[in-house]
């Protein structure tokens, strides 16, 4: 794509189109995830902050780690929350736990000596993680994988 330069805001729409195309449950309103941003940050924690809480229930990693349910919805929030967003040091440090963790949970479902699994695996919504949504917070914490 020599001499085609976009900036960040509209590589980040860009890729909430791409992901949508991918099949996914539709685009996310950017202006919603900045307000929810926004929201959250009036209470002190951010989407992805919440995800590491274990508090909080009604999040990705909550439905994944702990009731072995990959929720499709769920991710795609998280992925245009950050590309629709700055995050900081702590958020970055939390944001490549999550993906750590949501390999560990492909590798632990594959494990036939290990207990865990996704309820709702399918090779389809494997290949959408490594293919999509993990390239896409890779390239936000500005690592390759």
């Amino acid at each position: 794509m020599r001499g085609f330069k976009l900036h960040h805001q509209e590589w980040a729409t860009v890729l909430v189109c791409w992901l949508a195309n991918l099949g996914t449950t539709g685009i996310v309103n950017k202006t919603n995830m900045r307000t929810e941003h926004l929201e959250r940050e009036d209470k002190k924690q951010s989407l992805i902050v919440a995800n590491k809480d274990d508090e909080v229930e009604d999040t990705f990693c909550y439905k994944l780690f702990e009731l072995g349910e990959f929720d499709v919805a769920k991710v795609q929030e998280l992925v245009s929350y950050v590309l629709l967003n700055e995050l900081n040091d702590k958020e970055k440090d939390i944001l490549r736990w999550i993906v750590e963790g949501v390999n560990s949970c492909f590798a632990y479902h594959k494990d036939a000596n290990d207990y865990y699994l996704i309820k709702n695996y399918s090779k389809k919504i494997e290949d959408k993680w490594s293919m999509g949504w993990e390239v896409t917070l890779n390239a936000a914490l500005g690592t390759a994988n």
